[in-house]
């Protein structure tokens, strides 16, 4: 029997864009792995069941993928899951095997991009129907699901495991349908002339890479976390009637710029594409960038950055959704070596459900200089400098950012001061 198959979306195109080149002991980077405690206690048989639900509602649990040219997916009939893997060990041990999941590659021609363990309580037992497992950690690949498709996968496992609630609703139309839409609609190629207008326009500025780049160093991750910041922030954008997404995006490029590259900056952002209704629903990977570029002089007020961003911002958006294929060098038409036009930055603010770094003093106060926690490189995917603001529910503000080839000083000069810069803004204009 044949498998339903077609193009990839223009989200999974993004995805393998950045990962087809590769080599084999990098494919574990496009995979991406959450944790959780269950509410109560389930059995094998019920997490089974669950789970076999869950690939029965979203396809691209169950999709592999041609990876020759042009690219195509391939949706497999679900299957029963009739057992899972039941690890009995404590959480420290749980959390050995969980990482084990995520440095596993997944063969994307063969495997299943989904792949679940489950910690139980208690001694070994065999009996399925033994009510034990009380954590779950699911390990995905990117072209399967992004951030937001794991939250829509944790609301329906609750719900198929008996916990309440309501099950999400299932899109209108299938990721196979919406790719060739994608392609063939009578806006699709105006909406492609319009980003190749953006994109062929930041490309033509000259944005140079970091000047002390070397690819020699290798990657560097690190956070810190402060209630102060979040404080700060807040204020800051309400006195100055912006989002704290611009906020910390004029912060960063401010600091960028000051650190290490004084020129233009091109930026990708985190498109926002997942809030159109059409997508809501899908579990997919709809991670594309959002190209803009932005000028800040190094001893540029972080406040004078605000209006720029904002415009930049908006313009960049509008291309939320579109083939990255269209927008190469080649496809633009540009003398320029393709190394020359990629982005120096990038960009995220999400929300950050627990909290890593709570850094106290003797007094039991936040530290007056902030604590840089240097954290393990699992994927140098995507920019050379990408910083990542999480908004926690312990009211901080976390800022994780990851970095390849720059030195150690240049990393965390960059990273404090974001931290500096928000907060001599918000004393400035209090």
């Amino acid at each position: 029997m044949s498998c339903p198959s077609g193009p990839l979306t223009f989200g999974q195109m993004s995805v393998w864009r950045d990962i087809a080149g590769l080599p084999r002991t990098r494919w574990h980077e496009g995979n991406l792995s959450h944790s959780f405690d269950l509410p109560g206690p389930v059995s094998r048989r019920q997490l089974a069941a669950a789970l076999t639900a869950l690939q029965q509602r979203h396809p691209s649990l169950r999709t592999v993928y041609d990876t020759g040219e042009p690219p195509r997916q391939i949706v497999l009939p679900a299957q029963d899951i009739t057992d899972v893997e039941v690890v009995f060990a404590d959480v420290a041990d749980f959390a050995t095997r969980a990482d084990e999941l995520k440095h596993t590659a997944f063969d994307l021609a063969v495997d299943r991009p989904f792949r679940v363990a489950a910690m139980a309580i208690g001694p070994v037992v065999d009996d399925p129907d033994a009510a034990n497992i009380t954590r779950l950690c699911f390990c995905l690949h990117h072209m399967a699901a992004d951030g937001w498709s794991i939250g829509l996968m944790l609301m329906d496992t609750m719900v198929l495991l008996g916990f309440g609630g309501e099950l999400q609703p299932t899109p209108p139309r299938s990721l196979l349908e919406e790719a060739r839409e994608q392609r063939d609609s009578p806006a699709s190629a105006a909406r492609t002339r319009a980003a190749q207008k953006h994109y062929r326009d930041i490309y033509a500025a000259d944005a140079t890479s970091f000047l002390d780049r070397e690819a020699s160093r290798g990657g560097r991750e690190s956070a810190l976390e402060s209630q102060r910041l979040r404080e700060a922030a807040h204020r800051l954008a309400a006195a100055e009637k912006v989002s704290l997404s611009t906020l910390f995006t004029a912060a960063f490029v401010n600091s960028v710029s000051q650190h290490c590259h004084p020129g233009p900056i091109r930026v990708g952002l985190m498109a926002g594409n997942r809030l159109t209704e059409r997508w809501r629903s899908h579990v997919t990977s709809m991670n594309q960038l959002a190209l803009m570029l932005v000028q800040p002089r190094p001893d540029e007020e972080l406040a004078e950055l605000f209006a720029d961003i904002g415009v930049a911002t908006m313009r960049a958006y509008r291309h939320g959704i579109h083939d990255v294929d269209q927008m190469t060098v080649s496809a633009l038409g540009l003398d320029k070596d393709p190394a020359a036009v990629k982005f120096l930055c990038m960009f995220n603010f999400m929300d950050g459900a627990a909290v890593d770094y709570r850094d106290q003093d003797v007094d039991g106060q936040e530290p007056a200089e902030p604590v840089v926690h240097p954290e393990p490189v699992f994927s140098q995917i995507s920019a050379g400098c990408y910083l990542r603001v999480y908004e926690t529910t312990e009211q901080t503000v976390r800022l994780r950012l990851r970095t390849g080839g720059l030195t150690d000083q240049t990393h965390t000069s960059i990273l404090t001061g974001v931290y500096h810069r928000v907060l001599a803004a918000a004393t400035q204009t209090v």
